[in-house]
């Protein structure tokens, strides 16, 4: 049994390797191509995704989604637990992801960003966040984008989130765009939280790709919750991160407590 577990993830982390590679090559030629013609933006991100399901399904990770994404353009508020998190809500829907500055420089991954339309944005210096980055945020929702931010500023694999910053709820409100927290969490073939997809304290990319590639499967309930209408970006904060407790908290829908559920994935 152990050799074949041991056969398995190998065999999981080289074809997740070759879409990496794969995409590597592919995605940053179709972005130095002209932006009219075939190749508009919507092939672009139409490929994007078909990539990061891909990588998703050949880690036998299977996806549940729960109510339905609120219409462009939104900024939409999901509790962050991995790398997985970008990676199903990208192969789902063309979406610009809020990122933290460092990333910008990061070999390859921040070009990509860069040309995949993310705001990048200083935490630590608040003034430049309302300068810069909240004006560009609003920009992206007049265009009609939506916009995805992690507003916990970390990831966390637990069944209650403490605290969103409410910064970024300030350009829904300057657009007057809808507003909708995303509850995400992982589970395992028995329903329990997996600490296989969490993404937290010290762990590495590789040795998280491991787990999740070593894991007999990986189910991840993306719940959509009901968009929200408030008047203050506070009041959007709090009310995110309850309904996303709210959910955490619930009994989870794994295929043996929910037989309706639609699974996507290997």
């Amino acid at each position: 049994m152990r050799m074949y577990t041991s056969l398995r993830t190998f065999q999981r982390v080289v074809r997740a390797a070759f879409w990496l590679i794969i995409a590597c090559v592919v995605i940053p030629s179709i972005f130095l191509l002209p932006r009219s013609g075939p190749w508009r933006p919507s092939f672009r991100e139409a490929t994007v995704g078909f990539f990061c399901r891909r990588i998703y399904q050949v880690l036998n990770v299977k996806i549940a989604l729960m109510g339905e994404i609120a219409t462009a353009p939104a900024l939409l508020a999901p509790n962050h637990v991995s790398w997985l998190d970008v990676v199903i809500l990208a192969g789902y829907k063309p979406l610009a992801f809020i990122a933290k500055a460092d990333v910008e420089d990061w070999p390859l991954i921040g070009w990509l960003c860069r040309k995949a339309n993310a705001l990048f944005i200083h935490r630590e210096n608040k003034f430049r966040v309302y300068r810069e980055s909240l004006p560009a945020a609003q920009r992206a929702l007049q265009a009609g984008q939506s916009l995805v931010v992690f507003a916990e500023g970390t990831t966390a694999n637990t069944e209650q989130i403490s605290h969103f910053y409410p910064m970024f709820f300030e350009a829904a409100l300057r657009e007057q765009a809808k507003v909708q927290a995303i509850a995400i969490r992982y589970l395992t073939a028995s329903g329990e939280r997996s600490r296989d997809a969490a993404f937290i304290d010290d762990d590495g990319f590789v040795q998280s790709l491991l787990r999740i590639a070593a894991a007999d499967v990986t189910y991840a309930e993306i719940h959509f919750c009901q968009p929200l209408a408030c008047n203050h970006r506070k009041q959007y904060a709090q009310q995110c991160r309850q309904q996303i407790n709210q959910v955490l908290q619930s009994a989870p829908d794994t295929p043996q407590t929910n037989r309706n559920l639609s699974y996507a994935g290997q």
